[in-house]
């Protein structure tokens, strides 16, 4: 049996803000009875988000199911539920209620539920069919929140179940193509609806600041007080309140401050409210109800929470910092948080629409005109920059391990993807296929990131008298607070005494996690038990109400922030470092109480230019920091190899933190790897000697042998193998592997035959002509022979031999070698040792240069030939007595 309509098409036109029906409603019937799906552009002031929804109940009433409707924020969820019961004149939670974490007013009767993308995230993965649900509305999309996108593919691959499903994609700055490309699923694209412009102008301008907008700590105050005097500046020529947008509650309260003065000083009657996520519900909700008949002005001064599906009654005026705050995941460093980055485009227009849904406003952008066309057109899907560790842990419960199959707008990228299947693997979320472990399905059931809910529930199991206290601290991990000296006991302290904005707020959330935790704990003895090696044992807690809890908690849940300090604070305001247990590096200012701690963890970090700051900490004794790390511990060998020896010591590590280092003989797989580490190192520095010759010593007979062998491959190519470092390195584990056995057992290089494994590098037949074709000397007219000095490896010189002048006689040609491809130089030398000449064209010396050579030198060296004419002259290496004795 059918109920009766919710509302009547009189209540759907006068929820439509006066547009005509055939403007938004009409099509919208038409495209949704059809096919279930479509994409709403409707730009902002349009009244999109409280008129789809009853148009939506009004088309589906006959299923009995309710239409879910997604906010980006809290605060949009709870404001779109009471906007929609006060057009309807019915109560929150009637017609229309919101669910959001730790609170939800919704009767039976509701047919429209605002809520959360993380709300309807958890809903789908507990219960796929999604059963009473007869429609999904995914408003403000274009923000690419990671839920909002996991929803809306989730919810299209469940229309393959479901077809009779209604699923709308809302926004006024969407990339409609992409996402009608989406919900209309293998079939054609899903219609586009677009709706006209509101009926009131908007006009915008541009008021850059004469200074940067942040600098290496941030977002400067001088820019905070641009936007404050911009903003004093408005309200004098403009009618109406203003609403003031700046990235984030550091930023609000300097602004705000600074608005206060300017107005004082003009006296000026204007109220200066702030506004963001980490207020209280009742403080938000003030600001966004209409001021009082004949009332101050306002300036609300907020954060992105205002940007789209708020109305912020009386607001005719937006000053826009055009700043943003997105989360960034710092891969080489192991921290992932929020940046301060310049908004885009999109992100802009829907601010600057705040000013023109009840009349005629104006928007102020503080920056100059021509830094407008170089902002992103749209903003950076979270899905590609973010920490996908709880989206993986999501995606596996679904079955779509990695996201695979699911039809996302953009796939998450394998980097980030495997990073987060490597964090919840060793806390048993998933199995080796990314699937979804019985424990991981648990924790997927706790509204929390997986390692703070496996925290929870560990703490719990261990000591069930300490839930109260484990609750508090995860549920202030989950929904951090920040605070200037970056003290979370401190914090928590003050949420405790409710001297915290958020206390409220935090006290509900952790009397929630606190039940749940109850609930489950039973499940997850069971998960455990049958988790088997892919869980950690963990120690047992601190007793209940000891302030190690903080810190232990924290660590059960993030034990790669365990840190050890590294440097102390200074007395000039320099901060402590520590040493993260991923082994980055960070600094905690002094002041918080916690910077002289051997030991602490790190609950949120960030960076501020290359540096990365601690934002939140606690403290840890070395036995809570071991006892919750535990399963980071690890017992390795440290070798190090100098060319000449090995050195090895056991080091006992927490992840990257060395914990102690004694003197060990080395082993051989840690040896290989120093050594190969050590050619690496060495390999391509240029102007010293390069690995090989640093071990076997240049004077060699292995190094003389390797300037053989790479003359034979200059003159040769292939097969001869490459002798220079890189060459050579390269064959370190192949051709050259029994060479670097014997260092890494430890045998001396003098006492290792390198010649003999270079030469086991040559193939056959080639190796059997090494000595023919590049022999190691070479035999002179005079009979003798003397070495061949062949050049280094890659060097532009030829090979040489060297005697005396008078070993030569006769000799026209130039000796040779490499089958004569490749002249030696000839270094004729005095009797005395000393060159006389370099030539690699004997004729030509012997013509044009000896007859200088003989008038200076024989009266010089009487006792040795100098013939008038060397060409009949017999060479030799004697005395012309010697020689006549011997003749």
């Amino acid at each position: 049996m059918a109920r009766p309509l919710p509302f009547d098409d009189s209540a759907v036109d006068a929820i439509g803000a006066g547009l005509p029906a055939s403007a938004l409603i009409d099509p919208l019937r038409t495209a949704l009875t059809r096919e279930q799906v479509a994409v709403v552009a409707a730009p902002p002031g349009s009244g999109k988000t409280t008129l789809v929804p009853p148009v939506m109940a009004q088309l589906f009433a006959d299923d009995g199911g309710r239409i879910v409707v997604t906010q980006p924020r809290r605060i949009a969820a709870r404001a779109a539920a009471h906007r929609l019961a006060e057009l309807t004149g019915t109560r929150v939670g009637e017609l229309a209620g919101f669910t959001v974490r730790g609170e939800r007013r919704m009767s039976a009767g509701a047919v429209v539920e605002f809520c959360t993308p993380g709300v309807l995230l958890r809903r789908l993965i507990a219960d796929p069919a999604l059963e009473g649900t007869s429609g999904v509305i995914c408003d403000e999309v274009h923000e690419r929140a990671l839920d909002t996108d996991l929803v809306l593919a989730m919810a299209a691959e469940l229309r393959e179940l479901r077809p009779e499903l209604a699923l709308v994609a809302m926004s006024a700055t969407v990339d409609a193509p992409r996402f009608a490309a989406l919900l209309g699923g293998d079939g054609p694209p899903a219609q586009v609806l677009n709706s006209p412009a509101t009926p009131h102008e908007l006009r915008t301008l541009y008021a850059p600041a004469p200074g940067p907008r942040q600098d290496g700590r941030g977002v400067t105050d001088d820019y905070c007080r641009h936007i404050a005097q911009t903003t004093a500046e408005a309200l004098a020529e403009h009618p109406g309140d203003a609403l003031v947008f700046l990235p984030g509650v550091r930023e609000i309260e300097r602004a705000a401050g600074h608005l206060e003065a300017v107005l004082r000083s003009r006296c000026a009657d204007v109220e200066v409210l702030q506004l963001h996520g980490s207020l209280p519900a009742r403080e938000q909700d003030r600001v966004l109800r209409p001021a009082e008949p004949g009332g101050r002005r306002r300036a609300i001064v907020a954060s992105s929470v205002a940007e789209s599906s708020l109305t912020v009654p009386g607001v005719r005026i937006v000053v826009d910092s055009c700043l943003s705050r997105e989360p960034r995941l710092d891969a080489a460093r192991g921290v992932s948080g929020l940046v301060t980055v310049s908004c885009s485009q999109d992100s802009a227009i829907q601010r600057a629409g705040r000013a023109a849904r009840t009349a005629d406003g104006v928007a102020i952008r503080a920056i100059a005109e021509a830094d407008w066309s170089r902002l992103r057109t749209h903003r950076t899907p979270e899905i590609a920059a973010a920490d996908l560790t709880p989206a993986a842990l999501d995606l596996a419960c679904w079955g779509t391990p990695r996201g695979e199959g699911l039809p996302l707008l953009d796939p998450p990228p394998r980097a980030a993807i495997g990073r987060a299947e490597s964090a919840l693997f060793p806390i048993g979320a998933v199995d080796d296929a990314g699937g979804a472990t019985p424990l991981g399905r648990l924790l997927a059931r706790v509204p929390a990131d997986p390692r703070i809910a496996r925290a929870l529930l560990a703490a719990v199991a261990l000591t069930p008298a300490a839930v109260d206290t484990a609750a508090e601290v995860t549920a202030a991990l989950g929904d951090p607070p920040r605070r200037q000296d970056a003290s979370l006991p401190a914090v928590i302290d003050e949420l405790r005494a409710g001297r915290h904005p958020g206390a409220e707020r935090w006290r509900r959330e952790a009397e929630r996690l606190a039940k749940l935790a109850r609930s489950l704990s039973g499940d997850y003895a069971a998960a455990t038990a049958g988790a088997g090696a892919h869980t950690h044992p963990v120690p047992a807690l601190p007793p209940k109400g000891d302030a190690r809890l903080t810190g232990f908690v924290t660590a059960l849940a993030f034990g790669e922030r365990i840190a050890r300090r590294v440097s102390p604070a200074g007395d000039s305001g320099r901060s402590a470092v520590f040493k993260l247990a991923s082994g980055t590096q960070v600094l905690l200012a002094p002041g918080s109480g916690i910077e002289n701690s051997e030991w602490i963890v790190v609950a949120e970090a960030g960076r501020v230019g290359e540096r990365v700051l601690a934002r939140l900490a606690a403290p840890l004794s070395e036995a809570d920091a071991l006892a919750a790390g535990h399963a980071l511990l690890r017992e390795d060998e440290s070798t190090i190899f100098n060319g000449e020896r090995l050195q090895a010591r056991l080091v006992r590590r927490l992840g990257e933190i060395e914990l102690s280092s004694t003197p060990t003989r080395p082993t051989p797989g840690p040896a290989r790897r120093a050594i190969a580490e050590w050619i690496g190192a060495q390999d391509g520095n240029s102007g010293v000697i390069d690995w090989f010759d640093t071990v076997v010593g240049r004077d060699s007979s292995a190094a003389s042998l390797r300037r053989r062998l790479a003359c034979a491959r200059e003159a040769f190519g292939d097969p001869w193998p490459d002798m220079s470092a890189a060459g050579l390195a390269a064959q370190a584990e192949e051709g050259l592997a029994q060479f670097v056995d014997d260092l890494a057992a430890g045998t001396a290089p003098a006492r290792i035959d390198a010649a003999s494994a270079l030469r086991g590098l040559v193939p056959w037949p080639e190796a059997g002509r090494i000595d023919e074709l590049v022999p190691e000397r070479l035999s002179l007219p005079s009979g003798n022979s003397h070495r061949v000095r062949y050049p280094e490896p890659g060097s532009d010189e030829r090979p040489a031999v060297s005697a005396k002048l008078q070993e030569f006689f006769g000799l026209a040609e130039s000796p040779t070698v490499a089958g004569g491809r490749i002249p030696v130089t000839a270094e004729l030398l005095s009797p005395a040792g000393r060159p006389l000449a370099v030539s690699t064209d004997l004729t030509f010396f012997w013509d044009n240069a000896y007859p200088g050579v003989h008038a200076e030198m024989r009266g010089r060296y009487p006792k040795h030939p100098w013939p008038e004419n060397p060409w009949e002259a017999t060479a030799t290496a004697q005395t012309n007595r010697r020689s006549a004795k011997n003749s």
